[in-house]
């Protein structure tokens, strides 16, 4: 592409003019889209705003985990993430740098894609307002962005690349216009969820669940999971969860945001994390591996460290844990007992997840490992429900095994502390999220072992007991 410089000279009154211009639409948007809000009575329109909730048709084509959806006829229907879930897709494909972004501005049309939902809810003159001036915002940043790549040029060209970076420029800068668009409907939906949807919701509740409490879930924060922070959160709303915990592989991303999202629909999130462990060979693979979820049930203690920033050790340790070597399935080049040691050191509390899924592990070495300091072993995973893996004939089977193992360890080794057990689905789709179906039997096995230090009087941590509380309120018999 060329320029010509007469061109550019004409325009340079226009480019001053545009400075002015930029900062002033930026205030209308945001000022129409409250007008939108202000105007909702419930909180549905937001919720599949933001979200996709619900949605099962999706206005234009995105990537999932680099690949393009099947959106052809008979093909299992494609949801809308939402707003807030398409801005979770763009920044996990700029993180993982395994995607094209200039493929994201073409089909994540974010212009389009927010007429879509607001046009589905309400039919108001607004809709149109606030889409033709996201319109002239797009094409004002980009004329401001022509600008100054062409003040620092030497040559009076652009090339095909010029183009490429000028644009993901000006998406970057919509991204931040429409984060605020979020903030501004997180607010909203607070406030509409306290007038008068809340009440509705808790008469819906599944009140009389037996297990309302999941700390197994992974969001897109995770490289293979493809749902988003706020479509969790209202799932399990949904499904009368009242206790959950998000556990992204290797990374605290989604964490804080779930706290708060989960604050206004009344769900309790304990911060967490699955790191990957294991030890490269010399071959480049991956032995011993194994994966731990570490909690942190102090909510004010970890959201202070999150507000201080992790340290360059942390930094390091999940950078490790996230190392897939030469993209082979298996990852974590980590050792377990150091992964103990870190959640220790910042009063987490180390379990044992989905116990023997990448190999029978031994008896012995689950013994040797709470020796060292792991805190508790997972007693129900969906992976569990595959009895033929673990060589036996029922889910109770295996959670009698876990527990005699356990119980073998405080018997045996004068133990100083009991051994916690923890529930989750591990889910990496939304109908995963609370598939925890325990019958009255294995409910009481876990039951009596929570209540085991009645028997041998051990003594625990304050954490510990806090996470041991949320597990008992929330299973039910």
């Amino acid at each position: 592409m060329f320029v010509n410089q007469n061109d550019i000279d004409g325009m340079a009154d226009f480019f001053k003019e545009q400075n002015r211009v930029l900062l002033n639409l930026k205030r209308k948007v945001i000022h129409i889209f409250n007008t939108w809000c202000k105007n909702l009575k419930n909180s549905e329109e937001l919720i599949e705003l933001l979200w996709g909730f619900n949605r099962t048709i999706m206005p234009f084509c995105h990537m999932i985990n680099g690949k393009q959806p099947d959106l052809s006829k008979g093909a299992d229907p494609q949801k809308g993430y939402g707003l807030d879930g398409l801005l979770e897709i763009k920044n996990k494909a700029r993180k993982n740098k395994k995607d094209d972004l200039i493929g994201y501005i073409i089909r994540q049309d974010y212009l389009k894609y927010i007429k879509y939902c607001m046009e589905s809810i309400n039919k108001s003159n607004l809709i149109s307002k606030l889409v033709s001036k996201l319109k002239k915002l797009t094409i004002l940043i980009e004329i401001e962005e022509f600008k100054n790549k062409f003040s620092n040029k030497s040559l009076n060209k652009f090339t095909t690349e010029d183009i490429k970076a000028l644009k993901l420029y000006s998406d970057e800068i919509i991204d931040e216009i429409f984060k605020d668009l979020v903030a501004k409907s997180l607010d909203c939906l607070k406030i509409l969820l306290k007038e008068s949807d809340n009440k509705e919701r808790l008469e819906n509740e599944c009140s009389n669940s037996q297990i309302e409490i999941d700390l197994h879930i992974h969001s897109h924060y995770s490289d293979c999971s493809s749902q988003s922070v706020g479509e969790i959160i209202c799932k399990a709303k949904e499904i009368g969860l009242k206790t959950i915990s998000l556990t992204d592989h290797n990374n605290f991303e989604g964490v804080c945001k779930a706290i708060k999202i989960g604050a206004i629909f009344n769900i309790n999130v304990i911060p967490g994390i699955e790191v990957a462990t294991g030890i490269k060979n010399s071959y480049d693979l991956i032995e011993d591996r194994r994966d731990i979820l570490i909690y942190f049930p102090d909510l004010d203690n970890f959201k202070d460290w999150m507000q201080n920033g992790l340290d360059s050790y942390t930094n390091d340790l999940l950078s490790r844990a996230s190392d897939r070597i030469h993209n082979k399935k298996f990852w974590g080049n980590v050792p377990v007992e150091e992964v103990i040691e870190w959640a220790d050191k910042y009063n987490g509390i180390s379990i044992l997840a989905h116990l023997g899924y990448y190999n029978f592990e031994k008896k012995e070495k689950v013994i040797e490992l709470l020796k060292k300091g792991l805190d508790g072993i997972e007693i129900f995973n969906l992976k569990y429900t595959n009895y033929t893996h673990y060589q036996k004939n029922s889910l109770a089977e295996v959670i009698k095994l876990i527990l005699s193992i356990l119980k073998e360890f405080i018997k045996t080794n004068k133990a100083t502390k009991k051994p916690l057990i923890t529930i989750g689905s591990d889910a990496h789709m939304l109908n995963s999220i609370g598939n925890i179906e325990l019958n009255s039997h294995i409910i009481k096995m876990i039951n009596s072992f929570l209540e085991v230090p009645k028997v041998f009087d051990l003594k625990e941590s304050d954490n510990i007991k806090l996470l041991e509380h949320r597990i008992l309120t929330n299973l039910h018999i």
